[in-house]
């Protein structure tokens, strides 16, 4: 290795990002902080229900409208189906992601499974998570309640464009 140089540092990320909010932005810059390059894997790309009504494409807009240019310089995102297999869906990750440092996680029950799975895992405490999930984001869109405070600006322009979206499509359902 040449004098100066080091390897990069290389984190991953893994979410379905349903929608992209303040948690997980937050998520994304302590993460950067820490590594040269961070792959975020968005999940579960092969669903289209309630509790997936975002597409990848628009969730990978939502993440990088969401964050600095600095940010997202250090960004590589990738998509992962659900296997509802986690072996499997570990393996497909490692094909695509062969080397990385961390998994970053601020779910228990995630870090747990990763570290069972023989995974370098460090814990990233997640602001106000009681509020700050997916599924109460979800819960609180189909209920017709205000979000915007909750999402950041580059979510909130992606969610405004996507008229096409399922999201879209199940909102009026229950309009």
């Amino acid at each position: 290795m040449a004098i100066g140089h080091r390897e990069k540092r290389a984190g991953l990320l893994i979410g379905r990002f349903q929608p992209f909010h303040n948690g997980h932005l937050e998520m994304v810059n302590q993460s950067t902080q820490n590594v040269d390059v961070l792959y975020i894997v968005v999940g579960s790309i092969n669903k289209k229900d309630e509790k997936n009504p975002f597409s990848a494409l628009e969730r990978k807009m939502m993440i990088l409208n969401s964050v600095s240019n600095e940010v997202a310089s250090k960004l590589k995102i990738l998509f992962v189906p659900d296997f509802n297999n986690d072996p499997k869906w570990m393996e497909c990750i490692d094909y695509l992601v062969p080397k990385y440092d961390v998994i970053y996680s601020s779910d228990d029950e995630m870090s747990l499974l990763l570290r069972r799975m023989g995974k370098k895992v460090e814990e990233i405490k997640q602001i106000d998570r009681k509020i700050l999930s997916g599924t109460k984001m979800r819960q609180m869109l189909f209920e017709g309640k205000d979000i915007s405070k909750h999402l950041p600006s580059g979510t909130r322009g992606v969610i405004a464009m996507s008229s096409d979206s399922a999201l879209m499509a199940l909102l009026q359902k229950r309009g």
